[in-house]
């Protein structure tokens, strides 16, 4: 019974709650949601002044969560394309 009641009263929980998701997929969408929250810190910086690395990293992020979701919004694949061509330009 103490177990149950700090379950509910401390973590806010109920104690006969079933998982929507397998371990695996839990993990895999909160890897996309902590992917996603530095795409959100990084993009910003990266469009007004980025170096290269930052927007390699924008780049690289957008690719990984293309691989963890099936729907990205259209701005996230634009800001890549718009990036690889800045990168691509910078090499050459």
């Amino acid at each position: 019974a103490y177990e149950q009641q700090q379950w509910f009263e401390r973590f806010h929980i109920f104690v006969d709650a079933v998982p929507s998701l397998c371990g695996r997929c839990w993990q895999r969408r909160r890897h996309a949601k902590r992917l996603r929250k530095e795409y959100d810190l990084v993009v910003g910086v990266a469009r007004a002044d980025g170096d290269h690395e930052q927007k390699q990293r924008v780049v690289d992020i957008v690719d990984e969560l293309e691989d963890h979701l099936c729907v990205i919004p259209d701005r996230m694949f634009e800001t890549r394309a718009l990036f690889r061509r800045q990168l691509s330009m910078e090499r050459e």
